[in-house]
């Protein structure tokens, strides 16, 4: 008579994973039936589908021993074990142990924080499942939580209240906050009594660390926004109930500006890079003056000049640019010479048009546009020279002039397709797009290549490689698609997790894998929006498993939304006499 027993106990110790395996090796056994004991979170046919188990099939112990690791990916399970007696058709017995389910946190006690607050900061929540050996480390954790808002001798009890409902429970959080530690006095060397007013703490408030902190950052901002650049606040210090708050605001910066009319104050002060940088030096100046001749240059302003000049006064800093914005300009004409191809065609390409505000900051970017543009339809020798600019005074336009020597086009001579098996080389053919007799143009070639792979990997290859060769002769090119198809992956199973009050089979119509077809990596991102587009998850996320026997399971994390709600109305009306309503 075969016999072999699994057992599989699981264990979590914040969060890692703990698997003991027990072993009796057999050969493999027909199932008989199947009988599930303690199964209660998850339906049978759900069960089974994970364990890879079903009447009629073959199992043994390596098959049985990755249906239970699998099982345990939906996080409810604690104990799982599988038992086969009877020779060659052999009953099985499972036996489950699940995890408690958090249905509601009580809060008793005698606590000066709202409950709101204390159920933000205890790391367990409602509507999830209890870690193993967590609750005592959950208590302990939301201790230090308390002292950081003001009760350091906070004493926190939890206790597990058993449900009639199997593997169900609540939580009795017993809180009881201490006497707070209270600020006495608030003192801030280097700073008026008036910064008092910019804080959300006050004399004979707890000492709130959160509070402080923030307090913290909004004195520093009332100083930047004063316009002090380097401003340093704190570190604080607590002692005896007296809360000391050191404060050197550092040098104020006073900046001014005159002879811009056409550009407003507000838009340029915009540019200054003093606040950020948190410095003041002859280098940010310069940037300060590159920022603003930027958005000059942007308005139409090619020839604006800006001077600055420094002056301080004790802990002041007056920075004073002199603007002279010159004449605002046009694009004129643009020429083109030494080129075959339509003016028009080669205008379109460029940021610069005729009619245009003149900027001179993208003329280098025009320039590489148009060197990309020829390389791009296979004259790999060409050469756009820098852009001539004229300026005509009576006009206020500018020309512009462009030079190019374009040089002979390199042709595609042929196409080869190696490393080619499982897939027809006319499919990848008709993917590439690319024959002979074309210009050749780098970007199609890259291009081409990843259509390949996208090809693959809709057909099961998700790790298929492919190179390209190019050999030149002349103007001429030899292309080699170079195909490394790796091994076929399908789909495996399916895990779906966090769905709680959600039935399984509400998810599993949403599903477009089956098991067993060809690994689609673009079926996911479908699956993972239809099933938001039910409007019950307020979190959807997919994760590929290890592969195993040529498939890869697909792991779903589901966050469940808060429940919706059900009208229901009645009416009657002399034309559609009674009528009903629900939404």
């Amino acid at each position: 008579m075969r016999k072999f027993i699994i057992l599989l106990s699981h264990v979590v110790l914040f969060a890692l994973y703990c698997l003991l395996f027990t072993v009796s090796e057999a050969e493999a056994a027909v199932v008989s039936e199947v009988e599930i004991k303690g199964l209660h979170s998850i339906g049978r046919e759900e069960l089974l589908y994970l364990l890879d188990m079903r009447p009629g099939e073959t199992i043994d112990a390596e098959s049985v021993k990755l249906g239970i690791k699998r099982a345990f990916l939906k996080g409810i399970f604690e104990d799982i074990s599988v038992v086969t007696t009877g020779g060659e058709k052999a009953k099985v017995i499972i036996n489950v142990e699940e995890r408690d389910f958090i249905e509601d946190i009580c809060i008793e006690g005698d606590y000066d924080v709202s409950k709101k607050t204390i159920r933000k900061l205890f790391i367990l929540k409602e509507d999830q499942i209890l870690p193993c050996n967590i609750l005592d480390k959950a208590a302990e954790d939301l201790k230090p939580k308390l002292a950081d808002l003001g009760y350091p001798d906070a004493d926190i009890h939890a206790d597990i209240v058993k449900l009639k409902e199997p593997y169900r429970i609540d939580i009795r959080l017993t809180v009881n906050t201490g006497e707070p530690l209270l600020i006495k006095k608030i003192v801030t060397p280097g700073a008026g009594e008036e910064i008092k007013d910019r804080m959300k703490l006050s004399e004979g408030d707890a000492f709130n660390r959160i509070i402080l902190k923030k307090d913290l950052e909004r004195i520093k901002a009332y100083y930047k926004s004063d316009g002090y650049f380097k401003p340093v606040v704190g570190p604080y210090t607590f002692a005896g109930g007296t809360l000391s708050i050191p404060v050197n605001p550092g040098k104020r910066l006073k900046i001014s500006m005159k002879g811009n009319d056409e550009v407003s104050t507000k838009s340029l002060m915009k540019e200054m890079p003093f606040s950020e940088a948190e410095d003041f030096n002859t280098d940010i100046v310069q940037e300060a003056v590159q920022r603003m001749l930027s958005v000059y240059h942007s308005e139409g302003y090619p020839f604006a000049e800006i001077s600055p000049a420094v002056s301080t006064r004790d802990d002041l800093i007056m920075l004073d640019f002199s603007i002279s914005e010159g004449t605002k300009v046009e694009i004129g004409k643009v020429t083109f010479a030494g080129t075959s191809l339509p003016d028009k065609r080669l205008k379109d390409i460029m940021a610069l048009k005729e009619g245009d505000q003149y900027n001179p900051d993208i003329i280098d970017t025009d320039r590489e546009s148009l060197q990309d543009f020829y390389n791009a339809l296979g004259y790999l020798s060409a050469k756009v020279d820098d852009l001539q600019t004229t300026y005509h005074k009576d006009s206020q336009t500018m020309d512009i002039a462009i030079s190019i020597h374009e040089g002979p086009k390199t042709v595609i001579e042929k196409v080869d397709i190696t490393g080619t098996k499982l897939v027809p080389e006319s499919e990848i053919r008709t993917v590439i797009k690319i024959k002979p007799g074309d210009v050749y143009n780098e970007v199609d070639i890259y291009d081409a290549r990843y259509r390949v792979m996208d090809f693959y990997a809709t057909k099961g290859f998700p790790d298929t490689i492919v190179t390209v060769k190019r050999d030149f002769t002349g103007h001429k090119v030899f292309l080699t698609f170079n195909v490394n198809e790796g091994a076929m992956i399908r789909f495996g199973k399916v895990i779906v997790t966090g769905d709680y009050d959600t039935k399984y089979i509400v998810v599993k119509r949403e599903l477009l894998q089956h098991e067993g077809q060809p690994f689609d990596s673009r079926i996911l991102p479908k699956e993972r929006q239809r099933l938001y587009n039910l409007g019950i998850f307020s979190g959807v996320d997919t994760e590929v498993l290890d592969r195993y026997d040529g498939r890869k399971d697909v792991l779903i994390k589901l966050r469940e939304g808060n429940a919706g709600s059900v009208e229901l109305g009645a009416g009657y009306g002399e034309y559609d006499r009674y009528r009903g309503i629900v939404d």
